[in-house]
């Protein structure tokens, strides 16, 4: 078998044989290996980053809103007070 030539699909066959990774990897400079390695490593925290950015906004932003409402219906006590005042 070393001197047949592999046809397309016999060659496939050999590289699951052999393992995908192993066959990428070893073709794979190192130049190219470390930046994949640290954006394999480094994605999973960004995305967990931006998560806990988004749910701490979110939180703030509902807070922002019930203080706005509970000034509002402050206020509303205040101007139904009065005006019940002029009118009797």
């Amino acid at each position: 078998m070393a001197g047949q030539k592999l046809a397309p699909a016999g060659r496939l066959a050999r590289a699951f044989e052999q393992g995908w990774r192993d066959t990428m990897m070893n073709k794979l400079s190192l130049r190219l290996r470390l930046p994949l390695l640290v954006a394999g490593t480094m994605l999973p925290l960004i995305l967990f980053a931006a998560g806990l950015v988004y749910v701490n906004h979110v939180r703030n932003r509902d807070g922002a809103f019930d203080r706005v409402l509970e000034t509002v219906k402050g206020i509303q006590t205040v101007l139904d007070t009065e005006m019940q005042g002029i009118t009797l």
